[in-house]
């Protein structure tokens, strides 16, 4: 499916209700572009990969979400491994403090694949949230991994926040991008083996701190910043 050149006005808070839902167990494609989704929808996109692989593309897009989620992308397995990829280029996401603007989650046998590319996210609860995302599966062609490249995060909680559960082993790559006005720019609260690495990032004006990593201990678990 393609959306171009539309707006979405959501205004149904249920939980799994969204502007936009891309799912089902067969493999489905779905690009968002030059659009705008706002409202308060309980998503403003919602891409579920249950058994089978859905690739989301959100391009030159603004997403203005007053409810859960500006994005919301799940890769499940109930029955086989389902899949998730995301690429997300030129988009900005507004959205209150107590919402995400883009969360990924999948599970132990279901990959999810996100590159984010030259966005801004602004002030809501977490900018990216990336659950439990676990290294080295493959699944109809996507392999778990996260990338952010020349993104920008302000007015956040967290600007990227990587949650510490079971199986959130991936690595997430940060390049170029800018963290300002945050209570923590990026924040990883994972103590299992599994980093962050941040490249050619600037942080400035975060009042908590610019990078905190939960870890520490060893060149596998500590958050590695390079060249900020």
């Amino acid at each position: 499916a393609e959306v171009w050149n539309s707006t979405f006005e959501g205004v149904d808070t249920t939980s799994g209700d969204a502007s936009i839902y891309q799912a089902g167990a067969t493999t489905s494609n779905l690009t968002v572009r030059e659009s705008r989704i706002r409202g308060n929808a309980w998503a403003g996109i919602y891409s579920y990969g249950t058994d089978s692989l859905a690739t989301l593309t959100v391009d030159r897009t603004i997403i203005e979400a007053d409810a859960s989620y500006a994005i919301r992308a799940v890769a499940d397995g109930p029955e086989s491994a389902g899949a998730v990829a995301v690429t997300m280029r030129h988009c900005a996401v507004y959205s209150p403090s107590d919402t995400i603007g883009v969360y990924l989650l999948g599970d132990s046998v279901s990959p999810v694949e996100a590159e984010i590319e030259d966005c801004t996210f602004c002030g809501s609860y977490t900018g990216l949230y990336c659950d439990l995302i676990k290294t080295g599966l493959t699944v109809s062609g996507i392999t778990s991994g996260v990338t952010c490249t020349r993104c920008n995060f302000f007015g956040h909680t967290n600007g990227i926040y990587v949650y510490n559960v079971a199986n959130n082993t991936v690595e997430q790559s940060i390049s170029e991008c800018f963290f300002t006005e945050n209570s923590y720019g990026i924040r990883d609260d994972r103590t299992q083996t599994a980093r962050l690495v941040a490249t050619h990032c600037t942080f400035e004006g975060n009042t908590t701190d610019g990078a905190y990593d939960a870890s520490g201990g060893s060149a596998s678990t500590n958050l590695l910043a390079e060249d900020c």
